[in-house]
C-alpha cells in the first residue's frame, strides 16, 4: 500500500483521473457557479452592479521638511508660505479629511446636482445619510502626503465624475474661507488647491463580482475533484477492512 502512494503520478493518470470523474467534477463546478450567479443577482447586486469610480483630488501643502511637491506641481515660493504655520498642517489635513465627508459638502454638492442639468431619477434615491455612511461606502477618501484622493462610487458615470469634482472644488473653497481665513487671497491659492480633476470613467466597476464568480466556481471545481478521489479511494479503504 506504502507502495502505491510513492509511485509516481503522470499526466496521462491525471487526464485518466478526469475523465473517468467528469460528470462529478462538471457537474459540481457548474453548479458552484450557479450559485455564484445567483450571489451576484441577489445579495452583491446592489453593492457591485453597474458603479462606475471617479477620482478627484486636492493638495495641502505641507512644511518645509517635507514639502517636494511643490516642485512637481509647478509651485513657487510655497516653502517659506506654508512654514509659517508648520504646527497646523497636519491638523488641518485631518480637517480637511472630515470635511470631505460631512453633511455640510455633501449637502451643497447635493444642491448643485438638484440646480443642474442631470436626471433627477439618478438621484432621487440617494440622501446626505447615503453618502456620509461608512457602509454604503460611496466616497472613498485617501491621504498621501500633501495629496488628499476623493474616490466616488455611483451608478451613474456623469454623476459619479460631477461629485468627485464638486466635493473637491467645495472642499478647497470652504477651506481657504475657513482654515487659512488669516492669510492672503494669494497663499491661501497656493497652500490649498485642486490637485487635479477626474477622467470621466468608461467602464462600470466589477471587479468583485468577477472576483466571487472565479472563487465560488474554483471551490466548485475543487470539491468534485475531492469527490471523484473519494470514489477511487473509498472502495480500496472498504475491501481493506
Amino acid at each position: 500500500m506504502i507502495e502505491n502512494y510513492e509511485e509516481e503520478i503522470s499526466l496521462v493518470d491525471i487526464l485518466k483521473f478526469f475523465i473517468r470523474h467528469k460528470v462529478v467534477i462538471i457537474s459540481s463546478t457548474l453548479l458552484f457557479f450557479i450559485v455564484s450567479m445567483g450571489l451576484i443577482l441577489t445579495v452583491f447586486n446592489k453593492e457591485t452592479s453597474k458603479n462606475y469610480l471617479a477620482e478627484s483630488a486636492l493638495i495641502v501643502l505641507g512644511t518645509k521638511s517635507d514639502i517636494n511637491i511643490d516642485q512637481k506641481m509647478g509651485v513657487l515660493g510655497v516653502k517659506e508660505l506654508a512654514d509659517v504655520y508648520p504646527q497646523r498642517v497636519e491638523d488641518r489635513k485631518k480637517t480637511i479629511v472630515e470635511l470631505i465627508k460631512s453633511p455640510l459638502i455633501i449637502s451643497s454638492v447635493l444642491q448643485r446636482v438638484k440646480d443642474s442639468d442631470f436626471d433627477k431619477k439618478a438621484i432621487i434615491n440617494y440622501s446626505i445619510e447615503d453618502f456620509v455612511s461608512p457602509e454604503r461606502k460611496i466616497i472613498k477618501v485617501k491621504q498621501v502626503g500633501e495629496i488628499i484622493k476623493v474616490t466616488v462610487r455611483l451608478n451613474d458615470k456623469n454623476l459619479a465624475k460631477f461629485f468627485a469634482d464638486e466635493i473637491v472644488k467645495h472642499t478647497v473653497d470652504f477651506a481657504r474661507r475657513e482654515l487659512y481665513f488669516d492669510l492672503p487671497k494669494e497663499q491661501q491659492e497656493k497652500l490649498v488647491k485642486v490637485a487635479y480633476l477626474s477622467v470621466l470613467p468608461e467602464k462600470p466597476e466589477d471587479g468583485k463580482k468577477k472576483i466571487v464568480v472565479v472563487a465560488i466556481t474554483l471551490l466548485g471545481f475543487f470539491i468534485g475533484i475531492f469527490f471523484g478521489m473519494m470514489k477511487d479511494v473509498y472502495p480500496k479503504l472498504k475491501s481493506e477492512v
